[in-house]
């Protein structure tokens, strides 16, 4: 089964396969303004009530941006230098810290989008905290004109054309790196030379026992030959 979640820059709408449902929450302006979250855990609060009231089970989303989320331009047909330059130029003037952007490919020419990617990912962060798995996000523009809403119709698209649209997703997924190999714990102060002294103690102890020993056996070895001594003289 896979949900759909269609959201604005004032809340959202959200399908539920399992019950056939159309869902929706609208954000307060203490949690979204300005193409901005300003409280991310309010945000994620709001989210879970809304989802525990409504008693939704958690499943994979297919996450759909409305028009009102981007700022866009059209341009003309160009070469790919041309593109790329007027690309740039058009993102430096987003007012965003996270960008996500697609250009989408027409007859005339190109249309470039922008968004705020981190208003984005925080309301995925919340629904992935309650189980629900969101790995595509696409802005509705790749969709044709669907509307502003959830209903059969849009839903049907939704679920029907997304997989070949893979290539405008605006999730930047983090791939999964392999932990790094274990470290050698640190060297104590004076390293291998604090080793060479240890091991030059331990000799020098061994060598002092070794004398030890033999100064008794020749102490032992005079008293025997100084009785023998005594006796034969007597």
């Amino acid at each position: 089964m896979t949900g759909t979640i269609y959201l604005h820059k004032n809340g959202f709408f959200l399908y539920d396969d399992k019950t056939k449902r159309i869902f929706q929450l609208g954000f307060r302006p203490e949690i979204a303004r300005d193409f901005e979250i300003i409280n991310s855990d309010q945000l994620n609060l709001d989210i879970k009530s809304f989802v525990e009231s409504n008693k939704i089970a958690p499943i994979p989303l297919i996450m759909v941006v409305s028009h009102d989320m981007f700022f866009e331009r059209d341009f003309p047909a160009l070469t790919k230098e041309q593109q790329a330059a007027e690309t740039q130029r058009f993102l430096d003037n987003i007012p965003f810290e996270v960008i996500v952007s697609k250009v989408i490919i027409s007859e005339k020419g190109f249309r470039i989008i922008a968004g705020n990617g981190h208003f984005i990912e925080e309301v995925r962060k919340a629904f992935q905290a309650l189980g629900f798995s969101i790995n595509i996000a696409l802005p509705s523009i790749v969709f044709g004109n669907i509307g502003e809403e959830l209903n059969e119709t849009t839903i049907k698209i939704i679920l029907g054309k997304y997989a070949p649209l893979k290539q405008y997703n605006l999730l930047k997924l983090e791939p999964i790196i392999n932990p790094p190999p274990a470290q050698k714990e640190p060297e104590k102060e004076g390293g291998e030379k604090q080793e060479e002294v240890s091991n030059d103690n331990g000799n020098k102890r061994k060598n002092l026992i070794v004398i030890g020993i033999f100064i008794v056996f020749l102490l032992t070895l005079a008293a025997v030959v100084f009785v023998i001594l005594n006796i034969i003289n007597s």
